[in-house]
């Protein structure tokens, strides 16, 4: 003969249940707030500023600034473009190192901190500096625009009057 539960067993039930939500609530809290740490960023910095960078070939910012990225688009190698006009367009990457603290700290806590911080990050900035283009250069570059058709001709014959004034 199986036993019924009464209305006393049901209200235990409850309780117990009630005291397993909170516990539910933190640890996915937890996580929650562990899962949105795990960017990286570093501060991009170009001499001389107000340069265009294009990280895989999209613009991203005008120097200086933050470039945060989530932990699953974080490279080894990120190709990295920057653009200013009268300079050489520099095409290179950003660097990526091993956080040797977050090693020792994954060892420490039996694994748990490479689960919300990796060891690979980007360094605290990146400098990049600029090569001005030589008048030649500058002739060539106004050329290029005007055949891509990314300037006008009257925008082409401004610019060129300037690069001659220019020493």
């Amino acid at each position: 003969m199986g036993a019924e539960a009464g209305p006393a067993d049901a209200s235990r039930g409850e309780r117990n249940l009630s005291r397993r939500r909170p516990t539910l609530r933190r640890v996915v809290a937890a996580l929650s707030i562990g899962l949105a740490g795990c960017a990286h960023q570093t501060f991009l910095v170009t001499n001389p500023s107000a340069a265009s960078i294009w990280i895989d070939d999209r613009f991203v910012c005008v120097s200086p600034c933050y470039y945060r990225t989530p932990a699953t688009e974080l490279h080894a190698h990120t190709p990295v473009r920057i653009e200013k006009p009268g300079f050489e367009t520099q095409r290179t990457e950003l660097q990526t190192h091993i956080a040797a603290g977050r090693i020792i700290a994954g060892f420490f806590t039996v694994g748990l901190v490479p689960l919300f911080k990796w060891p690979r990050t980007y360094p605290a900035y990146h400098t990049f500096n600029l090569r001005p283009l030589n008048f030649q250069e500058r002739i060539g570059e106004l050329d290029r625009l005007r055949e891509a058709g990314e300037v006008t001709q009257e925008e082409y014959e401004r610019l060129r009057a300037q690069q001659l004034d220019q020493p």
